[in-house]
């Protein structure tokens, strides 16, 4: 199913918030990166590029390059960074490396690569149907149907974004730290929004999960995933099966394997 043990890959999800770069030997990770995706330009290609000679230093047999990426600016500039000191493929979903499961989008070129990544990882390696929760700047929430198609899914804004949002767009709410509250009823403003941040993503994910099981299947495994995934997994035990923080990156290392078989 993945590559040669011997095999180096290096993965990379270009998302929102972070940048996060994997490399794979076979199925394990075995080194890991993460860059801030909102700095400047600059930096952040500056960032990128001392990773890359570091990889390059450590792993001098790494060939191809995958990439999944949500933000056009950030995939460019990471393009370039590669074009000049990497001499080996760089593969990008959607580009020139397919995401090989059905999509069942009404306008299929509206999917994000990287549902559609989250969705054959856990096609693959946990079978189907299943539920893919990816937890990020996003909440995006998949189906992949008994037959082992991309049915569509659910998009909210994430914990990040709502909690800027709700100090931006209000004249005494402040901004706060995100944190797990100890407690439901806040027993001040700060205590208020850190718990009905939590409690009420919880309850939000729990209820859609219930949905789109009893619209497709009480069987369908759920997983976790992305940067918000480890905060809320223990709140989400209940609807949960599995956590898996690099299912955009296996689905990528999936699909190039695919590619070669």
């Amino acid at each position: 199913m993945f590559t040669s043990q011997e095999t180096y890959i290096l993965t990379a999800d270009i998302g929102n918030t972070m940048t996060s770069f994997v490399v794979f030997k076979g199925a394990r990770a075995v080194d890991r990166h993460r860059i801030e995706t909102s700095v400047s330009q600059k930096l952040f290609s500056r960032h990128v590029e001392k990773m890359l000679h570091v990889l390059q230093r450590k792993y001098p047999k790494l060939s191809v390059v995958l990439v999944c990426s949500v933000v056009p600016s950030a995939l460019r500039l990471v393009q370039k960074v590669f074009a000049r000191s990497f001499q080996g493929k760089v593969l990008v979903a959607g580009k020139n490396l397919r995401i090989p499961i059905k999509n069942n989008y009404r306008a299929a070129r509206q999917v994000g690569q990287d549902r559609l990544a989250c969705a054959y990882a856990a096609k693959m390696l946990y079978g189907s149907p299943s539920i893919v929760i990816d937890f990020g700047t996003a909440l995006t929430m998949d189906v992949v149907c008994a037959q082992g198609a991309y049915e569509g899914g659910v998009i909210v804004p994430g914990i990040r974004l709502s909690l800027r949002a709700l100090a931006e767009h209000t004249a005494l709410l402040p901004q706060v730290k995100i944190q797990k509250p100890s407690y439901l009823i806040g027993r001040n403003t700060q205590e208020s929004i850190l718990s009905g941040m939590f409690h009420g993503y919880t309850a939000l994910i729990e209820g859609l999960v219930a949905k789109m099981k009893k619209k497709f299947s009480r069987r369908a495994i759920v997983i976790l995933t992305g940067g918000y995934g480890n905060f809320m997994g223990t709140s989400l035990k209940r609807c949960v099966d599995k956590f898996e923080p690099d299912l955009v990156l296996k689905g990528l290392l999936l699909a190039f394997c695919a590619t070669k078989d």
